[in-house]
């Protein structure tokens, strides 16, 4: 559920009505049991911490790359990634509380150590991140919102996100994404093109393409994609 008048660090036992949105207690109760979870006010103290954050075992190395997934749907690709690259740290975003409750669930299932699924919308990146924090941000089939053209607006992918991107993504580290829209990958590509930090590339250090549900839906159609990896 996404509602435009809650703010990344707002309480959100005040604001939604468990009644209309029960995942909002399921989150609640997610992260009392200490579930890999977070949101609301509890997002605050995350900033340039995230990896020792994530490293639950403190006796443990911390994680070598934080690496975010923004989009993680049900996680299906987010757990594989992190189950693959057990030695880095992830984080999922998603603005859906029930996406973000299930692929917390998937993380508890597949004992998952390394990753923590958060509720929160991607237009706070800067919020939530520090300069330099990022190795790797990863978007898969963002809504292109190309139905009517006053809706590309909405694309969360513009010239301020890109910018953004390019703060937080540390020298070395990539952004990866995944669309059907032809407009809306010609779009960021231009804009990413226009920051000289960023080139492209064949590949990234995650090693192996990672098929989402929407991805194996369009080669089930045979429907194509576009798919790029730029390099800071």
């Amino acid at each position: 559920m996404k509602n435009s008048s809650i703010r990344v660090f707002d309480d959100l036992s005040g604001l939604v009505r468990r009644d209309i949105n029960p995942y909002l207690l399921k989150l609640e109760e997610a992260r009392e049991k200490k579930m890999p979870i977070v949101f609301g006010p509890s997002l605050k103290d995350k900033k340039g911490k995230w990896l020792d954050y994530i490293r639950k075992d403190k006796k443990s190395p911390q994680p070598s790359k934080l690496i975010v997934e923004i989009g993680v749907h049900m996680g299906q690709v987010f757990c594989q990634l992190a189950k693959d690259h057990p030695n880095w740290g992830f984080v999922g975003l998603d603005i859906t509380f029930k996406r973000v409750y299930s692929t917390c669930e998937k993380l508890v299932k597949n004992k998952i150590v390394n990753a923590v699924s958060v509720l929160a919308d991607a237009s706070y990146l800067e919020e939530i991140f520090s300069i330099n924090e990022i190795d790797g941000v990863i978007i898969f089939f963002p809504d292109p919102w190309d139905k009517k053209r006053r809706q590309t607006k909405n694309r969360l992918i513009n010239n301020d996100f890109c910018k953004t991107m390019s703060r937080l993504i540390k020298p070395g580290g990539f952004f990866w994404m995944k669309t059907d829209s032809q407009n809306y990958f010609l779009e960021v590509s231009n804009l990413i093109g226009s920051i000289s930090d960023f080139k492209k590339s064949n590949h990234s250090d995650i090693g192996k393409d990672y098929p989402s549900i929407f991805q194996t839906r369009f080669q089930e159609k045979n429907i194509g994609f576009y798919n790029c990896i730029w390099v800071k």
